[in-house]
């Protein structure tokens, strides 16, 4: 039998209080805008959620945080479960807030400094970081990126 581990930073502390989580999953890409139910509802400050019952074949799962009167969607993961065994997938997003941009901005490159990374990173990354997406807003759309280094031991790297 397969579970995937589902694992995400809390990034509303403090004032931003979350209302919870939602787990959405679907055989199919996830849009945002046509959700299916939620797999599971969770409470504020779940970091993580085992789905003991992932489908036969490709599972996109899309963790959203819900706030009074608003739902915030991180990166949308895919996992593909063939004949058992485990899968990890760390979900996050990375948010620029309008405060530090003095100018809208197209099509400019973002450095991500990779040690600044929350530890659930790091689950599942393969050394060198070829397993690493980025995704848009969307939670679909595949981001093209460099990741120039990734070193496993050390947590360290730089992604472009």
């Amino acid at each position: 039998m397969s579970t995937v581990n589902l694992t995400w930073d809390d990034l509303n502390a403090g004032d931003a209080q979350e209302s919870g989580f939602r787990v959405y999953r679907s055989a199919a890409p996830l849009n945002q805008a046509s959700l299916p139910a939620p797999l599971v509802d969770l409470p504020p400050d779940t970091t993580a959620y085992n789905d003991t019952a992932p489908l036969v074949g490709d599972n996109h799962y899309l963790v959203s945080t819900y706030l009074p009167g608003a739902e915030r969607f991180g990166a949308q993961k895919m996992i593909t479960i063939g004949g058992g065994g485990a899968a990890a997938v760390s979900l996050f997003s990375v948010t620029i807030p309008t405060a530090s941009v003095d100018t809208d901005l197209t099509d400019f490159p973002l450095m991500l400094d990779l040690r600044d990374m929350p530890a659930s990173f790091w689950l599942g990354v393969d050394d060198g970081g070829g397993n690493i997406r980025v995704y848009a807003a969307d939670g679909v759309t595949l981001i093209p990126h460099d990741c120039s280094s990734c070193n496993l031991a050390r947590k360290t790297g730089k992604l472009y």
